[in-house]
């Protein structure tokens, strides 16, 4: 039996999450090292905004959605929360809410992608990219 049989769906989520977020840190710090804080923030933006496009695309085609258009409020909150049941690991600390139609209210307590941005000593200068993943 391989490892991949023994996870369960969460237990394989939450390391894929984290393996990804590590190459997306480890990818931020190396070239913060080579190039510096503007060339990693500029750099990491465009990926964020190329990679998201493709990520929503991904998602749509396995909800099976592929040419289903989004029209409703109802719709859009599904789609949000499905979403976020694949690409959210129980590591970062954030919750959102629906409080009224055409409206989301998202809080974070501490936020994981700074919190590396710390471990690695690049908080000054850090401008964070994940607006553009979820806009």
């Amino acid at each position: 039996m391989t490892l991949f049989d023994k996870l369960d769906k969460q237990e394989l989520k939450e390391l894929l999450v984290k393996c990804w977020m590590t190459h997306d840190g480890a990818w931020f710090y190396n070239v913060v090292k080579e190039f510096g804080i503007d060339v990693a923030n500029k750099l990491n933006k465009e990926a964020i905004k190329n990679l998201s496009g493709l990520e929503m695309q991904r998602i749509r085609k396995a909800l099976g959605m592929e040419k289903t258009k989004i029209k409703s409020f109802d719709q859009l909150k599904k789609f949000i929360d499905d979403g976020f049941s694949i690409l959210k690991g129980d590591f970062m600390k954030f919750e959102y809410t629906f409080p009224e139609i055409n409206r989301m209210h998202w809080e974070m307590d501490t936020c994981f992608a700074f919190e590396g941005m710390k471990m690695i000593g690049v908080k000054q200068g850090y401008e964070c990219g994940v607006v553009y993943r979820v806009c």
